[in-house]
């Protein structure tokens, strides 16, 4: 089955590159590739990628079994999020592995595009688990009309900084950008929880989306077939998005 990872880089950082790196190696080796070409494939395109400029590289293995990697420019850059909801649930093959069902979500997204959304999300058994191409973090007890800096240090968490992501043995793809989020939000004393929202929740509670390409945006809208519906305002991610960068290397 094919494997694929990409993922931003900037004058020569990345935020996670070990864990696109290790998420991409766990993918490869399910689909039967050798340990050491895969850890030499990666220190090939450490080597290879520009220490200057900014790129979205995408690296893969076929099919067949061949490595292969690609430097791209990087499409636009969206600072907000419209989603998409279909009516089917997830139909995902391998959602924890990023390649096998590549087509499926492209699809997703064209879709989605088709009612002027960005991406669409991913449900089962009426539970929200992601987007096609991201992660979604929701923020149940939200006030929309309170807006501090995310990085405010204050001496007891208050009780609408809760941060909701998916459990971790949740079939979604495990997100680089989640995972490198939580200690950001943890250090800005953000509590982070794990469970998932029904989608009646969902549409009830603001929320971001999350990918290496778009870092954490703001959800303004649910589509569907039917129309569009208003998001509730969700907190503001810029200093998080510094803070990831910040980390990067």
């Amino acid at each position: 089955m094919k494997i694929l990872d990409s993922y931003l880089i900037k004058d020569g950082r990345v935020v996670g590159r070990e864990a696109h790196e290790h998420r991409f190696s766990l993918g490869a080796r399910e689909a039967g590739l050798d340990q050491w070409d895969i850890e030499a494939f990666l220190l090939r395109v450490r080597d290879e990628l520009p220490s200057d400029g900014t790129y979205f590289p995408k690296i893969e293995a076929d099919a067949h079994g061949a490595l292969r990697w690609q430097l791209r420019h990087p499409p636009a850059v969206r600072s907000t999020t419209e989603l998409y909801i279909p009516a089917e649930q997830d139909q995902r093959i391998h959602p924890r592995v990023k390649g096998p069902d590549y087509d499926y979500l492209q699809q997703l997204r064209e879709r989605a595009r088709t009612v002027g959304a960005d991406d669409a999300v991913l449900h089962r058994n009426g539970k929200v688990l992601e987007a096609a191409n991201a992660a979604i973090m929701f923020f149940p007890g939200w006030k929309s009309g309170r807006q501090p800096e995310l990085q405010e240090k204050t001496q007891d968490t208050a009780p609408d900084k809760i941060a909701l992501l998916p459990p971790e043995q949740a079939q979604v793809l495990a997100s680089v950008t989640a995972h490198s989020s939580v200690s950001v939000l943890q250090e800005a004393d953000w509590q982070v929880h794990r469970g998932v929202l029904s989608l009646a929740e969902a549409l009830q509670t603001p929320a971001w989306v999350g990918s290496s390409l778009h870092g954490w945006t703001r959800v303004t809208a649910w589509r569907t077939d039917a129309g569009r519906r208003q998001a509730v305002a969700a907190p503001d991610p810029t200093a998080i998005n510094l803070a990831l960068w910040e980390h990067a290397s």
